[in-house]
């Protein structure tokens, strides 16, 4: 006689440990080994930890089910039940799986501080550790938590200024030469900071695509092998050079490790360009003209003149596309800095030269376009430019999101525009993201850069897995007001105090005066002569100021005990004075 016969695996099914309130879940099969279709009328669990679903459905003789079992432990301890799974099979009706699984108390989130209010002058950056407890007890669950920076408008005090700033480059950059000029504003969209005559640069036309790795410019020549490397804050062409196996590359894209490209064919190429090597090569299922790398999928946006933008896996995999419509796609860039993101910018040539030259911006969580674009042409009429290469980055000019590429024409030209409607004035540095024992802490610096007068206002919104709290918003205001303190009248000459207290711990003061416009540079050095935090490297105006070093470095780590130099030059003045942090 035909008839099913039922059996179930794993038996016991054994779960991880499981916080309170929370749930973990795991995976049944049910088998028919008969020769007739078993039939499942329900799943009953002997204990309310546990559940499972689907609760009713058929298996085919040889076949098999796959059921979802959950574990939500409504307090600590064992939990030990069995799941009757109940069937038409005549032998056994009911059978019956051994479930198991340990609750542990939840996590408990703790955050320190609650809220950030800082005043600062023009100028200035400064870091506020925010602290992460996990203060469950011994035995408890890990916090497992995220965090995330978002930005809202600046509230602006005066009309910022939109002329021509001499030398603000110099300022924030190393390499920078002096007497250079750029010409940078203060805030608004599409300001050009930076501006290459590339022919001049390599000493041809034909420069396409372009990258930049966060110190160097790169361009390529889509007609040869050769690549440039240029140092886009002076302007200077730094090094020329190619990668053995490699040529006609267009669009560039950086992963913080190596360079990525294509030549218009279906191979992505994996290059290090320090050592100048090819270092693999990714099968793409469509040409490779424009290309940027994704962080969040660790994937690539690539495709050509008038394919949907594809993102493709490191293994050669569609993952996304992108329907933009243009006809024209040379120049691609994810963008993770502005707010309401991820978006892709794409660099379209349109109807080509003559015609304008559009950047747009697409919101990748919706795959639909913003609306926001620029045409680049415009910028460099005498050019008679078509789209290439694009990039962005942030911190070009400290605190501003810069999009970056090349317009070729007759010259080419590389560019870098001020993409936001206003400054980047406060990033996270650090990790993120973590997991806290319980009686442990974590956390990260929030850094925040006085770019203008103003008020700033954001938050940080750290999500956790504690059921009680699992969101804890710390809402952050910056107040970036004038330098002028207790007395009224501007001083009559630079200067600078010692620090105030010394020793210190954990941090200290300096006060300084300008009695005039200056460029002023407050630096810390340790004994060995290395620079290890910047506190003020800008123009400022007259008055009085105060700079507070909290012992961290530039990458926000503590400092360990001993003798630090402090450098201050403003104009002709210059000042060297010992500082002693003591732990």
């Amino acid at each position: 006689m035909d008839a099913p016969s039922i059996s179930a695996y794993p038996d016991p099914l054994v779960f991880d440990t499981t916080a309170v309130n929370q749930q973990s879940s795991e995976t049944l099969y049910v088998l028919n080994q008969g020769n007739a279709d078993l039939v499942v009328s329900d799943i009953v669990s002997t204990h309310p930890s546990f559940s499972a679903s689907p609760a009713q459905f058929s298996v085919l003789p040889g076949d098999s089910e796959a059921v979802t079992v959950t574990f939500a432990p409504a307090a600590a301890g064992p939990h030990t039940g069995s799941l009757a799974i109940l069937s038409n099979d005549p032998i056994t009706p009911e059978y019956n799986v051994s479930v198991q699984g340990q609750g542990i108390d939840p996590p408990v989130i703790a955050v320190d501080p609650e809220m950030i209010n800082v005043s600062l002058a023009p100028g200035y950056s400064t870091d506020v550790p925010v602290t992460i407890s996990n203060t469950a007890p011994a035995g408890a669950a890990n916090l497992d938590w995220s965090a995330e920076v978002f930005l809202t408008r600046v509230k602006l005090r005066v009309n910022p200024y939109s002329g021509p700033v001499s030398n603000e480059a110099e300022a924030h950059h190393p390499r920078a030469v002096e007497g250079h000029t750029y010409s940078l504003v203060a805030e608004a969209f599409w300001d050009l900071q930076y501006s290459c005559n590339l022919e001049n640069l390599t000493g041809a036309l034909g420069n396409a695509g372009a990258e930049f790795d966060g110190v160097y410019g790169y361009t390529t020549r889509w007609a040869s092998n050769l690549l440039h490397k240029l140092d886009v804050y002076t302007c200077t062409l730094v090094e020329e050079f190619s990668i053995p196996g490699v040529t006609g590359l267009r669009d560039l894209a950086y992963d913080g490790a190596y360079m990525y490209g294509g030549a218009a064919a279906n191979t992505i190429y994996q290059m290090d360009f320090t050592t100048k090597t090819l270092i693999g090569a990714i099968p793409s299922p469509v040409a490779v003209r424009h290309i940027a790398y994704d962080e969040g999928a660790d994937a690539f946006w690539v495709g050509t003149w008038d394919t949907p933008p594809t993102l493709v896996s490191r293994t050669g995999q569609v993952l996304a596309t992108l329907n933009t419509g243009l006809t024209a796609q040379y120049g691609s860039a994810y963008d993770k800095w502005n707010i309401g993101g991820p978006y892709l910018w794409v660099f379209d040539q349109g109807s080509g030269a003559g015609a304008p030259q559009l950047f747009h911006q697409y919101d990748l969580n919706t795959g639909t376009a913003t609306g926001l674009s620029y045409d680049v042409a415009s910028d460099f009429p005498a050019s008679a430019g078509i789209a290439g290469g694009l990039w962005i980055s942030v911190d070009i000019v400290p605190g501003r999101i810069s999009l970056g590429g090349v317009l070729q024409g007759t010259p080419d030209i590389y560019f870098v525009y001020e993409e936001s409607d206003g400054p980047v004035w406060m990033r996270l540095i650090g990790d993120d993201s973590g997991s806290i024992a319980p009686g442990d802490a974590d956390g990260f610096i929030i850094r925040l850069f006085a770019m203008g007068t103003g008020l700033y206002q954001g938050s940080v919104v750290i999500s956790s897995n504690d059921p009680a709290t699992p969101v804890f918003t710390i809402p952050v205001t910056l107040d970036v007001i004038t330098g002028l303190g207790e007395e009224d009248e501007l001083p009559t000459t630079f200067d600078i105090s010692w620090n105030y207290p010394n020793p210190f711990n954990p941090g200290t003061t300096l006060d300084f005066r300008l009695p005039q416009v200056a460029n002023v540079k407050l630096e810390i050095y340790n004994v060995l002569g290395q620079k290890v935090r910047t506190l003020v490297d800008a123009q400022m105006q007259p008055g009085r100021y105060k700079a507070i070093w909290d012992g961290r470095n530039d990458a926000g780590a503590a400092l360990s005990s001993g003798m630090y130099i402090c450098r201050f030059a403003a104009g002709d003045f210059e000042r060297v004075q010992k500082m002693i942090l003591l732990k």
